[in-house]
This record gives C-alpha cells, sequence and structure tokens, in this order.
C-alpha cells in the first residue's frame, strides 16, 4: 500500500500481503531444501554406481588374466613342438629347455628381453608386468610338465594389456580403464573423486600377487545430472503450484474467519467493558447497538435504546447534534460534560461523551464513548470551593470576598450607596491556641464564623482573612455612622461566652471600620485601611472599635516608617541608655539603676512605648535586649573602672526574648565580654510573663540564679497578684507597680495593699523595690511601711551614664528633693 493510498488498510489485504510473503518465502526455502536434497542424493548414487562398477572393472580384469594364466597352464602340460602355434590372447610366448637354451620365441617388436626378465622372477605363480614395451605386458612363466627330449625346461606366456584391450574390458560396464603403477591410497577403493575431464573416477590394486603391484584406474561419465534436475524441476514446480493454492484458498477463507473472530471478539469487548459504547447511525443518529455499562449509566434497557436517536437519549445542544452530523470528514469530536438524570430521578449524573467514526460489519457508524464523570466533577467542584472559601470555616476566603467587595462597590457607585467594610481581629486569641492547644482554638473559629454568619444583617458578607481575622462587608449603610453601630453589633456577637466540652470561653474583639466613599474607592484600598483602624482600636485597649480616620492613617504612616528605620537602628548606632537610679529608703543614697533603652532619630529621642512594641512585633526585640545586656554590663564595669561604688545594673528581659531561649546564652556573653561580676547584674521580668509559661520561668530563673544573677519580679499586682505563686519563682526583689502607688495615699484600702505586699514579701525574704514614687507622701508612706528602695520621677528620672557617676560620687541623699508631708 503506497504512503497516499485512499484504501484503508484493511484485513483482507493484511492476510493478501502475508499469504504472498508466506509463498515466496517457502518456495525460496523448498527450492534450497530440493536442491540440497535431491542433487546430494544423485551425488551419492552416482558415486555409489561409480565404486561398485570399479569394482566390477577390477574383478573382470582380474578374471582375464586368471583365464590367460589357465591358458599358460594348458601350453605348458603340451609340451612343446616345433610346429607349436601361439593361440589368441597369447601375444608373446618364450620356450628354453632346461639348459637355458631357448628353444622357442614369438614376442611383437619392442618387447625384447621381457621373457628373460620374466625367467627372473622367483615365483612360479605370481605374474608380473613388464612395462618396458610400448604397452604393458603381463608375464606368467610355467614348468614344462613333458618334452619331446624329455628334458625340463621353463615357459613363459605374456598377454599385452593396451588400450584398446582396456577399452574393451572397460565398455559393458560403462568405464574407461587404465593401468597405473603403485598401489591404491585407498586400500578399500571407496573413494571417488572428479577428474580433470569432470567424470568420477576410482582405482583399485590389481596384480599384487608378484612384482610390482598395479593400479587399475576406473572413469565413470557423470550420467544423473540431467536426471537430477529433471527431478528437481518437477518438485520445486509442483510445490509452487500446491503452496499457491492454499495460499489462494487462505485468502478466501482467513478474512472471513478473521472478520468473524474479529466480530466476536469486538462484541465481547464492547460488551464487557468498563466504558459505556453506542453504536449510532452517521446520517439517522439511530442507535444500533448499546453495551450493559451505557445501560447502567443511562438506566435504560436496550430495545429501549434501539428504537432511539442519540438526541432522544443524551441532553444534546443544537450545536453537538450538528457536530455529529458533520463528523464524516472527521476523525471525532469532543462533545463534552452533559448533566443527566438516570431514569428522570432527581439525582444528576454527569457524562463526558466522546463519538468517533468507526467502520463496523462494512458499514461507517459512529462510536460514542459515555463516562460516568460525576466523582471528578464534585471533585472539581470542591476544588473550585476551597479555591474561594476558607477550609476551616467554610466562609468566602480573601480571594472572594475581594472580588464580593469589587461587585458591590460597582453596585454602590452606580447607586450612591454607602458601603462598609469591618476588619475583624479577634483579641488575644494566640493565648486560648497556647493554653488549650490548637485542635480546640480551631473549632472555638468555626463557632465565631457560624455566630458571625448568622447574627449580621441577610445582605452582609462575611470572610475569613487568616488567623484569627474576619472580614465583614457591609452594603446599602444608610449613612457612615451606621457603620459604628454595625460595628457594636460585632462586638455584642463576641462578647457572649463560647461553650466548648463544657467550658465555657469568653472572647473580645477589636474591630476596625473603613467606609466607602469616603475612606477609599476600591477594594484593597479600604480593606488596607480598616485594618489600620483596628489596629488602632487595638491599641485603645482592645474589645472596642474605631472607625478610619485621618489620624490613623498618620499613625499608621509613622508606624511603617518605625518598622523601616528601626530595622538599621542597630546598624546605625542609634540606640542609647539612660539610667534611672534605684535609692534606699533608709539612707537616700543610689544603691543601683535600671538600663532604659532610648532611639535617638534624626537628633529627636523617640519615646520607648512608641518603638518598642513594634520591636515585639517584628521580633528586632531579641538583638535590641541582647545589645541593651552587653552595654549595660560593659557600663556597670566601666563605673566600677572609674571607682564608684558597685551599683547593681537592672535590665528588662521582653517576653519574646525570654520565652524564645537564649537569655542564659546572652546573660554569659554580655558578663564575659565585659567582665562584669554577676551578683551586679539585675534580670527582670513582669508578673504577666512569668505566669504565661511558668515552667519555663522557672527553669530559666533557676539558671540565672545559679550563675550569681539577681532576679527581680517586676510590675507586681498587675497580673495575677498572688504572693503564692511566689513561692515557686526562684526570685530575689518584687518591684510594686507604680499603679498602686497612685492613690495609696488618698485611698485607705490601697494603702493597706500596699502594705501587705511590703509585709509578705519580706516574710518570705525577698527586698521590695517600688516603682512611680512621684511626691513626698508616697516616699513618707513607703518608709514608715517598710518598703526597702524607691524609683521614680520624684526621686531621679533617668539620667546619662556620666550624670549617674556624678551623683554616686557625691553620695547626695536623693530623698531630700522631696516634701514630706503627714500621712496619717
Amino acid at each position: 500500500m503506497g504512503l497516499h493510498d485512499p484504501q484503508p488498510w484493511t484485513p483482507r489485504r493484511s492476510v493478501a500481503l502475508f499469504v504472498a510473503s508466506t509463498w515466496i518465502g517457502s518456495v525460496a526455502l523448498a527450492w534450497a531444501l530440493f536442491h540440497v536434497v535431491v542433487y546430494g542424493a544423485s551425488a551419492q548414487l552416482e558415486r555409489a554406481g561409480a565404486i561398485q562398477r570399479a569394482d566390477r572393472a577390477a574383478s573382470l580384469v582380474e578374471l582375464r588374466l586368471a583365464a590367460f594364466e589357465r591358458q599358460a597352464d594348458r601350453l605348458a602340460s603340451h609340451g612343446i613342438v616345433q610346429s607349436f602355434v601361439t593361440p589368441d590372447g597369447v601375444d608373446l610366448l618364450v620356450i628354453v629347455d632346461g639348459n637355458g637354451l631357448v628353444r622357442h620365441r614369438e614376442q611383437p617388436p619392442g618387447y625384447d628381453g621381457a621373457a628373460e626378465r620374466a625367467l627372473a622372477v622367483p615365483s612360479e605363480v605370481d605374474g608380473t608386468i613388464d612395462l618396458q614395451g610400448p604397452d604393458p605386458v603381463y608375464l606368467t612363466t610355467r614348468p614344462l610338465r613333458a618334452h619331446d627330449d624329455g628334458a625340463s625346461g621353463s615357459l613363459v606366456a605374456g598377454q599385452i594389456i593396451s588400450a584398446a584391450r582396456l577399452e574393451e574390458w572397460g565398455q559393458p560396464l560403462g568405464l574407461s580403464l587404465r593401468l597405473l603403477t603403485g598401489a591404491a591410497s585407498d586400500p578399500s577403493g571407496s573413494q571417488v573423486s572428479l577428474g580433470d575431464d569432470g567424470n568420477l573416477q576410482t582405482t583399485r590394486t590389481i596384480l599384487s600377487r608378484g612384482g610390482q603391484p598395479m593400479m587399475l584406474e576406473a572413469r565413470a561419465p557423470r550420467t544423473m545430472n540431467a536426471a537430477a534436475t529433471q527431478l528437481f524441476h518437477m518438485l520445486i514446480v509442483g510445490y509452487a503450484v500446491v503452496s499457491a493454492a492454499l495460499g489462494l484458498l487462505a485468502l478466501r477463507l482467513v478474512p472471513v474467519m478473521v472478520d468473524r473472530e474479529s466480530d466476536r471478539l469486538y462484541s465481547e469487548f464492547v460488551e464487557n467493558s468498563g466504558e459505556g459504547l453506542l453504536l449510532v447511525e452517521l446520517d439517522t443518529l439511530k442507535v444500533r447497538q448499546a453495551n450493559a455499562a451505557v445501560l447502567r449509566l443511562l438506566a435504560r434497557s436496550g430495545t429501549e435504546l434501539r428504537s432511539l436517536t442519540l438526541p432522544e437519549v443524551l441532553p444534546l445542544s443544537p450545536a453537538a447534534t450538528i457536530a455529529l452530523r458533520g463528523l464524516l470528514g472527521r476523525d471525532r469530536t469532543q462533545i463534552g460534560e452533559l448533566p443527566y438524570r438516570p431514569g428522570g430521578e432527581g439525582r444528576v449524573v454527569y457524562l463526558d461523551v466522546l463519538a468517533s467514526r468507526m467502520t463496523w460489519r462494512d458499514d461507517d457508524v459512529l462510536c460514542v464513548f459515555v463516562r460516568d464523570v460525576s466523582a471528578r466533577h464534585a471533585e472539581e467542584a470542591r476544588t473550585r470551593h476551597l479555591a474561594w472559601h476558607d477550609g476551616l470555616t467554610g466562609l468566602p476566603n480573601r480571594a472572594l470576598f475581594q472580588d464580593r467587595l469589587r461587585e458591590a462597590l460597582q453596585t454602590a457607585d452606580g447607586r450612591g450607596d454607602v458601603l462598609g467594610v469591618a476588619f475583624v481581629d479577634i483579641d488575644q486569641f494566640k493565648e486560648i491556641n497556647d493554653t488549650f492547644g490548637h485542635d480546640l482554638a480551631d473549632r472555638l473559629l468555626v463557632d465565631v464564623a457560624l455566630r458571625l454568619r448568622e447574627g449580621l444583617r441577610g445582605g452582609d458578607v462575611v470572610a475569613r482573612q487568616g488567623g484569627d481575622e474576619f472580614l465583614v462587608l457591609m452594603p446599602s449603610l444608610g449613612e457612615r455612622p451606621e457603620a459604628g453601630a454595625l460595628a457594636e453589633r460585632l462586638l455584642a456577637l463576641m462578647r457572649r461566652p463560647f461553650n466548648l466540652d463544657g467550658r465555657e470561653l469568653h472572647l473580645t474583639a477589636s474591630v476596625g471600620v473603613a467606609v466607602y466613599p469616603d475612606d477609599g474607592h476600591d477594594a484593597g484600598e479600604l480593606v488596607k485601611r480598616a485594618d489600620m483602624a483596628m489596629y488602632q482600636a487595638k491599641e485603645a485597649g482592645r474589645d472596642g472599635y474605631q472607625l478610619y480616620n485621618a489620624q490613623i492613617a498618620a499613625n499608621t504612616a509613622r508606624l511603617v516608617d518605625t518598622r523601616a528605620r528601626l530595622a538599621h537602628a542597630l546598624d546605625r548606632n542609634e540606640f542609647l541608655l539612660h539610667y534611672q537610679p534605684q535609692v534606699d529608703l533608709a539612707s537616700g543614697r543610689i544603691v543601683g539603676v535600671e538600663a532604659l533603652i532610648r532611639w535617638q532619630r534624626d537628633g529627636v529621642m523617640v519615646p520607648p512605648m512608641e518603638f518598642i512594641p513594634v520591636a515585639e512585633q517584628t521580633g528586632l526585640i531579641a538583638p535590641i535586649g541582647a545589645w541593651v545586656l552587653r552595654e549595660a554590663c560593659r557600663q556597670g564595669k566601666a563605673w566600677q573602672q572609674e571607682g564608684l561604688p558597685p551599683l547593681r545594673m537592672a535590665v528588662n528581659l521582653s517576653a519574646r526574648q525570654f520565652l524564645n531561649g537564649g537569655v542564659q546564652q546572652a546573660v554569659d556573653l554580655a558578663l564575659a565580654q565585659s567582665g562584669l561580676e554577676p551578683r551586679l547584674l539585675e534580670v527582670e521580668i513582669t508578673e504577666s510573663l512569668a505566669m504565661k509559661n511558668p515552667d519555663v520561668a522557672r527553669t530559666v530563673l533557676a539558671d540565672l540564679r545559679t550563675r550569681g544573677v539577681t532576679v527581680a519580679l517586676d510590675d507586681f499586682g498587675t497580673g495575677y497578684s498572688s504572693l503564692a505563686y511566689l513561692r515557686q519563682f526562684p526570685i530575689d526583689r518584687l518591684k510594686i507597680d507604680r499603679a498602686f502607688l497612685a492613690d495609696a495615699t488618698r485611698d485607705g484600702e490601697q494603702r493597706a495593699l500596699v502594705s501587705a505586699i511590703i509585709q509578705l514579701a519580706h516574710a518570705i525574704r525577698l527586698e521590695v523595690v517600688a516603682e512611680g514614687v512621684e511626691n513626698g507622701e508616697q516616699l513618707a508612706m513607703l518608709a514608715h511601711e517598710g518598703c526597702d528602695i524607691g524609683q521614680g520621677f520624684g526621686l531621679c528620672k533617668p539620667v546619662t551614664a556620666e550624670q549617674v557617676a556624678t551623683l554616686a560620687r557625691s553620695g547626695i541623699d536623693l530623698s531630700t528633693s522631696l516634701r514630706p508631708r503627714s500621712v496619717a
């Protein structure tokens, strides 16, 4: 079949090509086989015949020579007479008497001396060949048995073995004979060779009774080549004819058998296939065949289907039907996924339909493949849902919220509506995660999502931004103040207790709200400004809401700038330390200082409350805290080298610095680099920090105390306020928070509480430091209650290292600057 042959490659053509190639190959094989067998057999027969005829020729020659010898015997027995006539067959005859005298001689010319040479042969029986004449002559000697004169003598008879005589002897056998001297190489005479003249030749040893042995060479013409060729031609022609006839018969029968087997296999394959298959007529689209799989898919019987057309079976669109009818000039077409209700039920399955043209039973039909892809369709729908929804809560995710927000903005823009976006963040949710575990926290988020979705207006959209943050789209607000009312509603929803596993949990949230068109005109801008307002609500104390305004924008811009510049502040050496003296209330002298960090940015001091929370959020607090430790220890050692009395250096540890590990290594490094004695370093942690993870706190504080470092508990009374916890922690000093002193001089209960703290701390051998000493009344009250150390602006504000050195050298009583009042 050529490259551009328009005919399809059918089974019949395949069988024809196979039969033709097989016939050619078999005839070639038969030719080679017959050639080897026929000519080999003929050669063997010719060789065997040549050997047999050579043996017969040798026997014949032996018989002729034996007959000649018998004739010589008869001559010797008759005696010798003068008139003796040589008989036929005797070519040479010489008779000598007992005295050696020749009595009779008859010999052809050229054979002189032959008799005398024969008489020299010692044997009387064996003959000899004389080769000195023109032709070999066979000589035999006999003693005379009777003589005329009664004397003894000998008879020599000879027979010439000429070429003519050998031809005469070999002619009956079809051989050409000649005599050779010497013995045959193979005594058995079984070797046959091809002579130079193309005839077969073999040799036999004869005349070996005496004298020189002779060989008889027999040559036989090759007579069987023609017969073998004729037989070979007959065989090969016969085989070719018979095999061709069988091939033609196979060419007729095999395609029929192949078609029948193909139909059987095809029908069996189609019927047992897991794919649904329909055979449809091209012109009418009528169903001709349907396998079991498609009957199960469509929930119909075969009889019912064969009475319908394909558009009546499947919900094909007009375009799909046209495509199927136009499939005559194409190979296949993808119909696509079609929804189908089996048996008219409410359940919908999705069928993937592919049609392909094929030849079946010599007719062009459509083979329609039908496959149930409902599972894949459901998985794709699930994937699409996950792409647009949060996997935990099922709420719309950030991407879908942005899409819904853009649609709502288009609608609001066309109608002139007011639209609000709320950013909701659950307060202190990380503590719930840390305390109760991620599983319960995730379930709590699901309940929060459900409450938000069910508690808001019907048109509002709730989405999960990520983590514990949610977004709320509030379309169709009447006016801007209504956004505040909806924010209050969100806060009220969060304040209602949540119940999980019998445990009642109380949550609060911080809400930021941005309003279109006042606060932004696109989705990204509104979400960003609602986020900024939410952070402002958190900074205001949490559990509240904040509407976006220009001040928030300014604060946010400042916060962003602070974050960017804080990242390079250490490299630029922009940090410095101030030191607030801690005063012994009994003597008024400085006994220690608290190191307080300052940031000098562009020549302006940035308040710690502005950049410390940013450092905590960005993770920069760890390297900054390590720097504070090193610088404070260095300065403490420098004061000692200047000859100042030992001053205890107090350094605050941040929550991230303390809980994330590495505090011990940072302290060791600072002490090693500075050479400061460990007893002169005091680390301070807040009460709330210690109670956030008591096990970690106890371990770290114990390690520090074993190094000789002093430990102080800062801001006592603002957290758990339980002295029972104090005995669990390895601390040396307790610092009363400034909030307790603010009203202690005017509020009796507050003063009693301060007094109780001091007395109980002393009971467990802890020194007490009071923070926030601002006036003489507070100083007098603390002295009266037995407080050990005071610290505050009333005694001394934070000062530079040089100022601390001046105050320490002077030995001044810092408490004299306060004017004490009566504190009855």
